[in-house]
Formats: C-alpha cells, structure tokens, sequence
C-alpha cells in the first residue's frame, strides 16, 4: 500500500483546495495520479482501514448490478454511501428545507442551520446518480434514477 500512501502524500503536498458538485472541499492535483497494481500478487484492498468483507461484497454486488438507489445498500446493513447523494436530486429539497427554515424562523439562516438542512435532504435522498455501478453498465448513457 506505499503506492497509496506515495499518491495520498503527493496530493496533499501539490493539491489545491477547490469545490466540486456536492460543494464539499476536495484537493485537486493536476493531471491525475494512477495506481497500478498486478492482480496476481492479491486484491489491492486499502488497510488504513477497517473494511469487513461483507462490506466489500455487498458494495460489490451493488455497482455489478448498476444500482443506484442507496436504500439498496442500506437494507444490507451497509451505510458506506449513506452521506452521499445525486446533486440533482437533493438540491432542490435542500433549497425547499432552507426555506422552510428560514420561514419559520423569521430570519436568515446561520452556516450551522444551512449545514444542517443540506445534511438532511443528502441522507433523504435515495438517489445517488450515475454511481460506478451504472457507468459500468450504462457507458455514456442518459441517467435517470429508477428506484
């Protein structure tokens, strides 16, 4: 895993810091980094940490089968996906609890509130868009969330 940890280290000397479309901070690097591995010496499974092999196989299984509904995961008891959610979707509900908020409160929103409310229409959210899974299945497909 010195591969892993050497491209972990790189990122975080020459990253910069910039927003992506969740709007959660992610330090970019230019041109990529590329982890390679041969197969023949192992499955390359990340150890800095815990990862319970039903874990493994249940996200596994969901990206073979192109799903893209989180419920799925969860009824598995797997929650590794929990905090994520497709921005088409859950942006128009955390524009509706903002304003909801906001109406009931009478005033503007503090960061906290703003924060709570995104947390809560992303883990509302189903729906997490065009996911590994259904890239896989779906090459330069149009996407649209069948639950």
């Amino acid at each position: 895993m010195k591969q892993y940890l050497d491209i972990l280290e790189y990122c975080l000397t020459n990253g910069t810091l910039s927003d992506n479309r969740t709007g959660t901070p992610t330090i970019r690097i230019p041109w990529g980094a590329t982890f390679t591995h041969d197969m023949q010496n192992g499955f390359p499974l990340i150890t800095t940490k815990k990862m319970p092999p039903k874990t493994i196989f249940t996200e596994l299984e969901f990206f073979i089968k192109g799903i893209t509904d989180k419920q799925w995961l969860q009824e598995r008891k797997c929650h590794i996906w929990d905090e994520w959610g497709n921005a088409d979707a859950w942006v128009p509900e955390f524009e509706k609890k903002q304003e909801a908020l906001r109406a009931e409160l009478g005033k503007e929103l503090n960061t906290e509130q703003i924060k709570q409310c995104r947390n809560q229409a992303m883990n509302e959210c189903r729906d997490l868009g065009p996911v590994y899974g259904w890239q896989w299945r779906h090459w330069n497909g149009t996407y649209q969330f069948d639950p």
